[in-house]
């Protein structure tokens, strides 16, 4: 009868990167960055470091998940910026330009299929345009019926041609229409109940959720919402409210039962870093938190696992390249567990 070591052997492999698709518990020896790691079930929240994103930036759109991310555009404090940068789990590396300078759009899917939308070019417009990215460049797609910035609920089926955006900012107010691409064109489909704008979202089309933001008719001035709404595919419904009312904050998720929100503003001038999860219908504060910013970029397809880069810090009153990586209890991540 064959016991394990003759099934799995004694000898930890030695690779020159990280398995695309390690299983639980087991190890191996990374020999690029000189270290021994593991695939763990962690048993609490956490919030830890990550290598600093490539200059000082805000705004930038996020996408992909929290080893596998690509961040673009943002603005540096001067201008509005077209740079692409993508992310492994260790290190930020330049990819492929977005084909004109953006921030404050919305970008969904995973780090080889992703499609960016909406957001401003210099800081009084509201796009309509679109693009998708292939792991390297950007190419045009079908524009948005209705130009906007600071949107919330996107989402993604896992690829570009299933995504989701509601409400956002339109001239100089918060809106509630939704429209769905279908990897073609876009459609507008019921709006949500609440008018808001630069709130967080997470799931795909067909499960999504969107919550917090800024419900005035002006940008940003308070008071913040902590409503939350959940989608099915054809209709918005409301759902557990979040317990720190916010704008400015992002998320992650794999549908609208299972998501986390990170950060943002619980009021004007304020930053936060409460991070609060999701069940389907009651949001949990987590005892941990991130630092205090917010018009970062984000990443991160389920509740288990995100990221997020840059940002403003108000009481600086600056950007930061601060990189954070987060991993919910019960999910599974990839730890060192010794070095030569």
């Amino acid at each position: 009868m064959s016991d394990y070591k003759d099934i799995k052997g004694l000898k930890v492999r030695y690779l020159a990167s990280d398995p695309a698709n390690p299983e639980i518990g087991e190890v191996w020896y990374n020999s690029t960055t000189n270290v021994a790691k593991v695939l763990a079930v962690t048993t609490a929240d956490a919030w830890a470091s990550g290598t600093n994103y490539p200059g000082n930036i805000r705004n930038q759109l996020g996408a992909g998940s929290a080893t596998a991310a690509v961040h673009m555009g943002g603005y540096n404090g001067t201008s509005f910026v077209a740079a692409t940068n993508e992310y492994d789990g260790s290190a930020w590396t330049s990819s492929g330009a977005l084909p004109a300078p953006r921030g404050d759009g919305r970008a969904g899917g995973p780090q080889t299929d992703v499609i960016a939308v909406g957001g401003t070019v210099s800081g009084s417009d509201f796009s309509t345009t679109s693009f998708s990215y292939n792991g390297s460049t950007w190419s045009p797609t079908p524009s948005l019926n209705t130009g906007r910035n600071a949107m919330l609920g996107t989402s993604t089926n896992g690829n570009s041609t299933a995504f989701l955006i509601g409400c956002g900012q339109i001239s100089t107010i918060s809106n509630t229409a939704t429209e769905e691409y279908n990897g073609a064109s876009w459609t507008s489909v019921n709006p949500m109940n609440t008018a808001r704008n630069s709130g967080g979202g997470a799931g795909t089309q067909t499960s999504a959720l969107a919550f917090s933001g800024n419900p005035d008719s002006t940008p940003l001035p308070g008071p913040y919402s902590n409503a939350t709404e959940e989608y099915d595919g054809t209709s918005w419904t409301n759902g557990g409210n979040l317990n720190t009312a916010r704008s400015r904050a992002f998320g992650s998720g794999e549908n609208s039962n299972s998501a986390v929100a990170f950060g943002g503003q619980p009021g004007p001038g304020v930053d936060g870093g409460v991070t609060e999860k999701y069940n389907g219908t009651a949001w949990t504060t987590s005892p941990v938190t991130n630092s205090a910013r917010s018009l970062y970029g984000r990443s991160g397809l389920t509740q288990g696992a995100g990221l997020i880069s840059g940002g403003y810090v108000s009481t600086a009153g600056s950007e930061t390249n601060v990189t954070e990586e987060w991993t919910g209890a019960g999910a599974s991540q990839i730890q060192t567990i010794g070095t030569s």
